[in-house]
């Protein structure tokens, strides 16, 4: 993945990965017949340090669910790639984790230090991705995910996302140790996108009851969830609080993001799932956690895509993504918000040629606001992670 920096606001940058667009399944030429299955060739381009690296994958029909064609995809690194301390609650400026899609170790970035981790352990399905900081920067929250992709046939939603199965733990990242429990660490439930509260003490995070996937993929509904965690003793609690209820509210929740002040709370609906940055329906909510309302952001939202939303460190602005200009290409939206909670309207970020998304070719996303500028440049991480033989990061004994 790579980083921009653009818009200079409040002493902060901008960050955004970018990929290119992906293409209708039906209507390509380059279809094979094999073993039975419709297999497509997808190239997916990274950009990195003004670099390209391209990975070739297969896509295949699905029997069980006719109308997808899917592929196994490798894990989602960090919703992006990079996770800042700084960006999440202000603690631990210029550190950071990256991390090659399909690669089973992580890279932590600590200033001018960069140690790799080998993340996957025998109790866990997958490497650590969707990493959120706690603001002590002693610890972060991840998911590990069985996560795979598939192509619409004959839908208004192109591209599914789904989890075959998912858990949320905490990474200690002096002891190299992870810590998690039964209520976000089970197989009968999804559980994803953990984030911490600014005062470290509440892990929010995404939970659905585990079905047969993808025969019922469209079944999945996600709640809001929290429960609370003490940095000293790495525990925690029994009791997890609902603050959005898939059940009864008939959405879906994806993406729970704090501010950094700890009054509200931005999240995405969509029909289903959790990957709301390939669904229409998909609109940004923000909840008062003082008050305990929720309120869909008519101020923002618009008839495609809203999602991958992020605040500034003043907790008065957020950038997000959104595919309402063509439908095709994710671009990043700013909006500011005022104490009350009242949001400005948003505006595209600006480029110097006033045309240039309309050839531009990628998508932007998971858009970050940081309070610095990535310094370690792309070649270094490459050679990190292909030369070193990192450290090993185990479970922790309960």
């Amino acid at each position: 993945m790579c980083i921009g920096t653009g818009l200079l606001m409040a002493g902060e940058m901008f960050a955004a990965g970018q990929h290119p667009g992906i293409p209708q399944a039906a209507g390509h030429g380059a279809a094979i017949i094999r073993d039975g299955l419709h297999s497509l060739p997808i190239i997916t381009a990274f950009r990195r340090a003004g670099k390209s690296i391209q990975h070739r994958r297969t896509v295949q029909v699905n029997t069980q669910c006719p109308q997808l064609t899917a592929h196994h995809t490798p894990n989602f690194v960090g919703v992006g790639g990079i996770a800042r301390a700084g960006n999440d609650h202000g603690a631990g400026k210029n550190r950071g984790f990256a991390a090659q899609a399909g690669n089973t170790a992580a890279l932590l970035v600590d200033g001018d230090k960069i140690e790799k981790l080998n993340t996957k352990t025998k109790e866990t399905i997958s490497p650590l991705v969707y990493p959120s900081w706690h603001p002590s920067g002693k610890y972060v929250a991840f998911s590990v995910n069985t996560t795979k992709q598939a192509f619409h046939l004959n839908d208004r939603n192109r591209v599914e996302v789904y989890d075959e199965t998912s858990d949320v733990v905490v990474y200690d990242v002096e002891k190299h140790e992870i810590v998690t429990a039964s209520n976000i660490f089970s197989k009968d439930a999804f559980e994803t996108f953990p984030t911490f509260s600014p005062d470290g003490k509440t892990l929010y995070f995404c939970t659905a009851e585990a079905r047969p996937i993808p025969q019922e993929y469209s079944e999945v509904k996600y709640n809001l969830c929290s429960v609370s965690f003490d940095p000293v003793t790495r525990a925690f609690g029994a009791q997890v609080d609902t603050l959005y209820n898939a059940k009864s509210g008939g959405m879906s929740a994806s993406f729970p993001r704090v501010s950094p002040d700890g009054r509200y709370l931005l999240y995405t609906l969509s029909g289903y799932g959790n990957f709301s940055i390939w669904h229409k329906d998909a609109d940004l909510y923000m909840a008062d956690l003082q008050t305990g309302t929720s309120r869909p952001l008519v101020e923002v939202n618009s008839d495609d895509v809203e999602s991958y939303h992020s605040w500034s460190s003043n907790s008065r602005w957020f950038v997000f993504s959104s595919r309402r200009i063509d439908g095709l290409y994710t671009r990043p939206y700013i909006a500011y918000v005022d104490e009350d909670g009242k949001v400005g309207k948003p505006f595209l970020l600006p480029q110097k040629d006033a045309g240039f998304y309309q050839s531009f070719m990628k998508s932007f996303n998971i858009p970050e606001f940081i309070t610095g500028k990535v310094k370690v440049r792309g070649r270094v991480l490459a050679i990190k992670a292909k030369e070193d033989k990192g450290m090993d990061v185990r479970l922790a004994q309960q």
